[in-house]
């Protein structure tokens, strides 16, 4: 994280300075004359800011073209959202831009006073900030569906830049469907653990099939994951848009360790479908005895 001081009192840059470096050991301090030669030499930094502090000795001193200069920065700082933190009236005064991006000071201790109650959160806002541009720059918008893309094609390094941008780990594409079910639909089981650990919600259900993820995983047929889901709560017993539970699903597939590992956690196998038939109804029906002979012990007889 980049910070960056414009000062001409050593005072301020000095206490501003060693606690924005024992704050963080990988912060870049950038420090600046009040000078517009010095302010020009960190031009192409501002974008990477985290936040600035502009304070002026005596605010008498600041020149016209300098005055000019330091309201230019401080609407560009403010139309991206970077706090400024200054004793200058003719920045934190400003009618358009003040009372949402300056933190007006009187002196050296009430900025620094301002500037560590702050760090904190303006450095959480600053990363979310950095990590959205950094997806901007490569093309990619900050959006749900993207996001849900990018589990998809599991890539990592942008899931992850969607996460520091803020993303919630319980939004859904534009079809509704929860990142934790992408994950389930692509077989992505580091991705499963990795959502389930920052806190997804288990049975959330999508708005597509009616499904919540371990559902996806019996239809995937993907057992490792099953498993896990189980291991964590999952619901068994979800009724999905055409009226089918887990159990219907694997019987259906033919999936022998499914059906034993669903039943001997839980699933019921007499829940029917929409067609009025069970889980257990449909091994019968298509002589699956294998099935059968798994579902029985589990079976109510009507």
């Amino acid at each position: 994280m980049k910070w960056l001081i414009i000062t001409d009192n050593k005072d301020i840059e000095t206490k501003c300075t060693d606690f924005i470096n024992s704050a963080n050991k990988k912060n870049k301090l950038l420090v600046s004359p009040l000078t517009l030669k010095g302010i020009k030499e960190h031009k192409k930094s501002f974008k990477e800011l985290g936040a600035c502090i502009i304070y002026a000795t005596d605010e008498k001193s600041i020149d016209a073209p300098l005055g000019a200069s330091l309201s230019s920065i401080f609407g560009f700082f403010a139309s991206d959202g970077i706090k400024v933190y200054t004793n200058v009236k003719l920045l934190f005064d400003d009618p358009v831009f003040g009372k949402d991006n300056g933190v007006g000071c009187e002196n050296v201790d009430e900025l620094y006073e301002k500037f560590t109650q702050d760090y904190n959160t303006i450095s959480d806002e600053a990363s979310m900030r950095l990590a959205k541009q950094k997806l901007l720059d490569r093309g990619i918008p900050y959006t749900a569906d993207c996001f849900g893309t990018y589990i998809a094609k599991n890539k990592p390094e942008i899931v992850h830049e969607f996460l520091e941008a803020g993303m919630s780990i319980n939004a859904r594409d534009d079809t509704g469907t929860p990142m934790l079910n992408i994950a389930c639909r692509n077989d992505n089981f580091e991705f499963v653990e990795m959502i389930f650990d920052l806190g997804a919600e288990l049975n959330a259900v999508s708005e597509d099939r009616g499904y919540t993820a371990v559902m996806d995983a019996v239809w995937r047929g993907n057992e490792k994951i099953t498993k896990y889901l189980i291991s964590k709560g999952a619901d068994l017993n979800t009724i999905n848009k055409e009226g089918q539970n887990n159990l219907i699903l694997a019987v259906g597939a033919n999936r022998e360790s499914l059906v034993k590992l669903l039943a001997e956690n839980g699933a019921d196998p007499d829940v029917k479908d929409m067609m009025g038939m069970s889980a257990y109804n449909y091994a019968v029906l298509f002589k699956k005895q294998r099935l059968v002979e798994i579902l029985e012990p589990y079976h109510k007889a009507q």
